[in-house]
Parts: C-alpha cells; structure tokens; sequence
C-alpha cells in the first residue's frame, strides 16, 4: 500500500525502516499517545522483529498502522 500526496508518502512498513522506528521508540512525546511500552524497543534487532510483525498484519489481514514520510 502507498500513497503519495504533495508533500507526504504514506506507505507500509519496510525493514530498511529499522532506524526510523528506532526514532519513534525514543520519542517519549510520541509515546505518550500510545499503549505503555507499545514501541519501546531497546536494540535495532527488537524494531526489526516489531517491523516484520507489522508487515505480516498487512500482508494476511490489510490492517496496521503506517508511517507518513
């Protein structure tokens, strides 16, 4: 799925978006809107396992949440 708009790209989740999902772990504003410890994370390897586990909710059910570039 992807959409794009003038300014914003919304797309699924890819494995090379390991260090931007790194970025929304640490950000504590951005936690604060989600379930307590729903991103944390605390290794690249922990965002990729989270990365593929929302890849696969797309793939089998057409549901997940998506980054906006």
């Amino acid at each position: 799925m992807r959409m794009d708009t003038e300014r914003l790209i919304v797309r699924n989740w890819q494995e090379s978006d390991v260090q931007f999902y790194m970025t929304l772990a640490k950000d504590v504003g951005y936690n604060c809107f989600s379930r307590p410890g729903h991103f944390l994370v605390n290794s690249t390897e922990e965002a990729l396992s989270r990365i593929r586990e929302r890849i696969k909710l797309f793939e089998k059910h057409k549901l997940g949440k998506f980054p906006v570039f």
